[in-house]
């Protein structure tokens, strides 16, 4: 197997896109791109590429989800994606709970979230 290949582009390049992609993975190559990889909404699958479950093994330095959820809402709530910044804080204090992390930086990040949900819900 190739490398691990995550394709950005321009969505006006998105044709150019598709055709590296075919011949990216016809060369054996694992490639992520957002039509194809991603369903709509489902940013846990672009996760879950980027740290396969054997690369989440405690103290191995590669985010949690419950990180990379609050790096998901804040990047959503600076595009202007209201909807998605909310389901992402509500996804993230969900794992928060289910995990129970208990480091001062998640708590920091727990109440951040809480303060982003009740901001943008109003």
């Amino acid at each position: 197997m190739g490398s691990s290949i995550f394709l950005s582009y321009a969505s006006e390049q998105s044709e150019v896109a598709a055709q590296i992609e075919l011949s990216l993975k016809g060369d054996r190559h694992s490639v992520f791109r957002d039509r194809t990889s991603l369903p709509p909404g489902d940013y846990l699958a672009l996760f879950r590429w980027l740290f396969p479950e054997d690369d989440l093994k405690q103290g191995s330095g590669a985010p949690s989800l419950f990180e990379f959820l609050f790096v998901l809402a804040q990047l959503q709530e600076q595009a202007s994606d209201q909807a998605g910044a909310l389901s992402s804080y509500r996804r993230l204090l969900s794992e928060f709970k289910k995990e129970n992390y208990d480091s001062s930086r998640a708590t920091k990040i727990a109440k951040a979230a809480n303060a982003a949900i009740e901001r943008l819900s109003s």
